[in-house]
């Protein structure tokens, strides 16, 4: 709908092979250095609210590119980078817990490592710094993975920050999350 202003791509896919997508604002007539913004929401899946956030924010942005100088300031001067859902899997798993009227409860990914329980793996325990192996073991609920980095959801938005940081200029990481 935003063709010039808005770009979503593919990252790569889950655990259970749902995309995992990141969406590029900015004005792309505009070529010059830009430093990026970049916004990650969704590692927990019963973190609701901080997609919600997110996807409102770059709506606003765009539907109000040509009508709030602010919105084009932001487009035109700034790469913004969303990575909306970072764990699609345990998203669906927490939003079944909501249509069934239970706790939403759920906030792993779905790669599962424990025999006698549905636990996954904890997306924002499963990065490299400060990472620190669960006391328990995979039955724990905050499970933070065998290894460090060690779940594709994870590698994908490892990948693909690697990637913007190999470009010039600074950037501002936030991670939005939510009870």
């Amino acid at each position: 709908e935003y063709p010039g202003l808005a770009e979503l791509s593919t990252i790569d896919y889950s655990t259970e092979d749902q995309p995992i997508q990141a969406l590029k604002i900015t004005n792309q007539s505009i070529d010059t250095y830009k430093p990026r913004l970049i916004l990650i929401s969704g590692l927990r899946g019963n973190a609701f609210a901080p997609v919600e956030l997110s996807v409102r924010f770059a709506e606003q942005l765009l539907a109000n590119y040509d009508e709030k100088t602010d919105s084009a300031w932001m487009v035109d001067h700034f790469e913004l980078h969303l990575i909306l859902l970072s764990n699609p899997d345990g998203r669906a798993k927490a939003e079944d817990q909501a249509l069934a009227g239970a706790d939403i409860t759920w906030q792993n990914n779905t790669n599962n490592a424990c025999s006698n329980q549905d636990i996954g793996v904890r997306l924002n325990h499963n990065f490299p710094y400060d990472w620190l192996a669960s006391e328990t073991g995979p039955c724990d609920p905050a499970y933070s993975g065998s290894s460090a980095a060690s779940e594709i959801e994870t590698q994908a938005i490892m990948t693909y920050l690697e990637n913007l940081a190999n470009q010039p200029g600074p950037i501002l990481l936030l991670h939005l999350d939510s009870y």
